[in-house]
This record gives structure tokens, sequence and C-alpha cells, in this order.
């Protein structure tokens, strides 16, 4: 893909943030944080089908003729960039490299409604943290996603996913770690984030 095109100018969404349908029909590859992409199965009904993870690429599906784009929500801090196609030759390299992924987030997407509730949370987490599910030895600042996203996305009740949050704070897995913020009336408070630790 270092053929295409890359918009210098790039958009950011915060959490729960939605990318507005007149950008949900351009290219864009998610540069940092995650989404969650949602389809309608009914007018009111959306249902989750993928996390979207820096590197993929959003909006091929209007290109290859889908009239009724995905939903791509911010689950996290989100930038994406946008992509600018020259050629057939350049389009044609996207579509595969995005083949790739999709596969891969498919298999992922599957893997997180398998197994007990507590290891499907350590799977997401992993996944929005490194962009995979198996283990690293170093840690990883992550703004983990709220409660009802995490519930929502692994198919468990909102109240066993904050049970589980807390279970793994207090064995290590997570760890959360303070910093200062200066907020422009020059008052401090606490901002919190968590250091997510894959080798306890």
């Amino acid at each position: 893909m270092s053929s295409i095109k890359l918009f210098k100018q790039l958009i950011q969404l915060k959490p729960r943030e939605v990318l507005g349908n007149d950008k949900a029909r351009q290219v864009w590859q998610v540069t940092e944080g995650a989404l969650r992409i949602d389809n309608y199965c009914a007018p009111d009904s959306l249902r989750f089908i993928r996390l979207a993870l820096p590197g993929d690429i959003l909006g091929l599906e209007q290109l290859a003729g889908e009239r009724e784009p995905d939903v791509a929500r911010a689950i996290t801090k989100v930038s994406l960039t946008q992509l600018y196609i020259q050629d057939d030759h350049e389009l044609a390299q996207l579509f595969r490299d995005a083949l790739i992924r999709h596969h891969r987030r498919c298999r992922e997407t599957a893997s997180l409604r398998i197994g007990t509730v507590e290891e499907r949370v350590r799977r997401l987490l992993l996944l929005i943290a490194y962009g995979k599910d198996d283990f690293q030895s170093i840690a990883r600042l992550l703004t983990i996603p709220s409660l009802v996203n995490i519930a929502s996305i692994i198919n468990a009740a909102p109240e066993t996913v904050s049970r589980i949050v807390s279970g793994l704070r207090e064995s290590g897995f997570l760890q959360e770690e303070r910093r200062q913020q200066r907020l422009s009336t020059l008052v401090r408070q606490p901002v919190a984030k968590l250091k997510i630790y894959t080798h306890a």
C-alpha cells in the first residue's frame, strides 16, 4: 500500500463519536485508536460486526457498490487519515490488503464470542492495546472502552464485565496510572489511564 497517497489532514473522533455519513462514504485508514463497526439488523437496531484497528481501511464497501454504509463508532480516541486512490492499480492493491485484514478481523470477532467472559474481556483489551490478542512482554497505556461497549462487543452483561475489569485491576493485569492534567482554570485534577500488563 506504499503507493497510496495520503492526505496530510487527519480527523479525530472522541469515544462514542460516530463517523458521519458524509465521511463514511470516503476511504479512511485508522492511524490510532479503535472503532466498533455495526450495521442495521432492523431500522433502529444496530448489531456489532467487527473492530477497526490501526492500519485498517474504512469505506471500501462504498467503492464496491454497497449502498448502505456501516456505522463506525469510536470506542477510544481515534485518528483517521483519508486515502486518495489515483488509479485502478492502487485500488486493487488496497482491496488486497483490506481483504487480508478483514479476514483477520472476522476471526478475532469470532474469538470474542467464545470462552469465559474473562477470557473474552482479556482478548478485547489486548486487541485494542496491541492489535492482536496474543501475549506481549511489555506494558502499554490503554484507555479502555466503556463497560457498555465491552459488554456489547463480547456479548456479556455489563455488570459481569464490570466485575471482571475490577478483578483484572486487582490481579495486576490492568494497573491504573494517574497523571495530572492542567485545566484552563489552572486547577489540577487526576486523569486515569490503565496500563495493561500481559506478562502477569
